[in-house]
């Protein structure tokens, strides 16, 4: 248990640091192609560019925020019963790194989509260094999965 847990712990530091330097990387090309820094507003429209050329982009965004609305819910309702009921307390905490693993899989796909339809080029370098980043972080949730749910087992 404690083994996948220190293991997704370094996992998702692993994972953070290489999507933090994928964003550095996307930034300084971001740069050179439209002489400003990357701001929320154009992430939005890259978003609103890929919501209109592909009906998928919509669906995954929708069930990215159901995932977001999900986590939000099991962490709260984990709170709430860490004070009573140490099973269910340990079975919802278990799912929230599930939910929080395929949320990460999901945010994943929606950014490729965005990228896919807009008018910014990156590097393929950089784009690898981002989707990398994100499928360890993921892979460090359902590490955190795995041990809580072997400390429900023992």
């Amino acid at each position: 248990m404690y083994f996948f847990l220190i293991l997704g712990i370094l996992l998702i530091l692993g994972g953070r640091f290489l999507t933090y330097k994928g964003r550095r990387e996307e930034n300084k090309i971001f740069m050179k192609q439209f002489e400003h820094e990357k701001t929320r507003s154009d992430t939005k429209k890259m978003g609103l560019i890929a919501n209109e050329k592909n009906i998928m982009y919509k669906k995954i965004l929708f069930s990215f925020i159901i995932g977001c609305f999900l986590e939000l819910i099991l962490m709260v309702t984990t709170i709430v019963l860490f004070c009573e009921n140490n099973e269910l307390c340990i079975l919802t905490g278990g799912i929230v790194f599930l939910i929080a693993a395929v949320n990460q899989l999901v945010f994943l796909l929606k950014y490729n989509l965005s990228l896919k339809y807009s008018s910014f080029l990156i590097e393929s370098n950089t784009r690898k260094l981002l989707n990398y980043g994100n499928i360890v972080i993921s892979v460090g949730f359902l590490s955190m999965a795995i041990a809580v749910a072997a400390s429900y087992i023992n």
